[in-house]
């Protein structure tokens, strides 16, 4: 079977085709625009949810930061009130090396 003979039997069966109405066109065209919009406003509104909830939780775990004064410098720096070592180095201005704070 050629590329003619596919073409003409593809011709033939769109000869069968039951088309929709013009006026049937629009209003399935309008519905599936309104659907659309909907499902863009319901996404849009849970992410923003989800994005809220999110934010809420992650700031609620965050660690504290306050002026803590640092031996090795001649001015206090910011370090951060956790346990976690990695978290908290400060930075001194004297020298520029980090250093950890004393506990």
């Amino acid at each position: 079977m050629g590329l003619v003979d596919y073409l003409k039997e593809t011709r033939t069966e769109l000869k069968h085709v039951s088309w929709a109405t013009r006026k049937q066109a629009i209003n399935f065209t309008g519905l599936v625009i309104g659907v659309s919009l909907l499902v863009a406003i319901l996404l849009g509104a849970f992410d923003s949810l989800f994005g809220l909830a999110l934010e809420a939780v992650l700031s609620n775990r965050a660690p504290s930061a306050e002026i803590i004064p640092n031996q090795n410098a001649t001015t206090t720096t910011a370090t951060s009130t956790t346990n976690n070592p990695l978290i908290n180095i400060s930075t001194s201005t004297k020298t520029g090396t980090p250093t950890q704070p004393k506990k």
